[in-house]
């Protein structure tokens, strides 16, 4: 049996994804909890549409379907309606992703996604993304710009995107967002938490950021990060405004380890920062973190603080500053 190929025109039957303008689509699952698989769906307009349900997607191949952010973005694999759609093994190249609207909960895995917008941006509890590949995003590979608790994001492989994952805003009290066992490699931010978000970042391998592997900006709240191994990042950890934790990571290589700007009390324990060649931690005038029990040696400089700048340190092991042998 030869591979089915389903095309759609832009003028054909259109469907709306949550509070954005109607699409075309080449196929609409309202309600349902069919299994679509083996398909192949190939052109922008060649749409498809889970509204409500709890249908599956297995196995499909979406070529250049939808329209990446920036130029009137149009999803893909659009999921709206509080859809609790499975979305496994399946193929995007091109186009965008998937589009999550309505706080739907999705279970998103296996999937590969390869230069077209990733997965976002509307997420409800309970939503997993688990074990997908997603690179050369042209924007941000995993994106929520809404509200969210128990989302899980775990296991993912990211790479060559300007950011990997973006997380806003505060999702008020209970619980948090999980960012697990991922492996992100050479975005410009490898994740990025702004405006109150406070999930848990977790176990995560962060390698050869051109800015930032972790970056907390713009009152990030009381984020956790934990256990996570940064290597030759250009800086492994930046934030402002944040009242974070940053526990138990290990911080080798790159330019700087972690640069604490303006505003927050940041408490920065039990991290192993070390090989950063200009500086391991750097403290400017304005914040007031708080730092113990970290190895801060063999950097450029150690520790630098602006003058004026407020740390409370103790118990941590930092080393003297390298030493420059005069010339000749």
């Amino acid at each position: 049996v030869e591979d089915i190929i389903v095309e759609a025109p832009e003028d054909g039957p259109v469907a709306p994804t949550g509070s954005y303008p109607p699409t075309a689509y080449a196929l609409l699952l309202q309600d349902s909890s069919a299994t679509v698989s083996g398909l192949t769906f190939r052109g922008e307009s060649a749409r498809v549409h889970a509204k409500g349900g709890s249908p599956a997607f297995e196995g499909l191949v979406l070529e250049d379907v939808g329209r990446p952010y920036g130029s009137g973005s149009k999803g893909g694999l659009n999921v709206s309606g509080g859809s609790r759609a499975a979305v496994r093994d399946s193929i995007f190249e091109g186009g965008f992703g998937i589009f999550v609207v309505d706080a739907s909960t999705p279970l998103i895995t296996g999937n590969t996604l390869r230069d077209g917008a990733g997965i976002g941006e509307d997420f409800g509890d309970g939503t997993i993304i688990r074990g997908n590949q997603i690179s050369g995003a042209p924007y941000t590979a995993i994106a929520i710009y809404r509200p969210v608790r128990a989302v899980l994001i775990d296991g993912n492989s990211i790479s060559d995107s300007p950011h990997g994952i973006w997380m806003e805003p505060s999702s008020g009290e209970g619980e948090q967002p999980l960012i697990r066992s991922n492996s992100i490699t050479g975005c410009m931010t490898s994740i990025l938490v702004s405006h109150g978000a406070a999930p848990t970042i977790a176990e995560n391998t962060l390698t050869a950021s051109t800015a930032t592997g972790n970056r907390l900006s713009n009152g990030a709240g009381t984020a956790l990060i934990t256990d996570n191994d940064f290597e030759d990042n250009a800086t492994a950890i930046g934030m402002s405004q944040t009242d974070a934790h940053i526990e138990g990571n290990t911080i080798q290589g790159g330019a700087a380890g972690v640069v604490i700007l303006r505003g927050g009390t940041p408490t920065i324990t039990g991290n192993a920062i070390e090989g950063a060649a200009t500086v391991g931690v750097m403290v400017q005038l304005g914040a007031s973190p708080t730092l113990t029990d970290n190895r801060i040696c063999d950097n450029g400089k150690n520790l630098e603080l602006d003058e004026g700048a407020e740390a409370v340190m103790e118990g941590n092991d930092i080393c003297p500053d390298p030493t420059t042998p005069p010339a000749g």
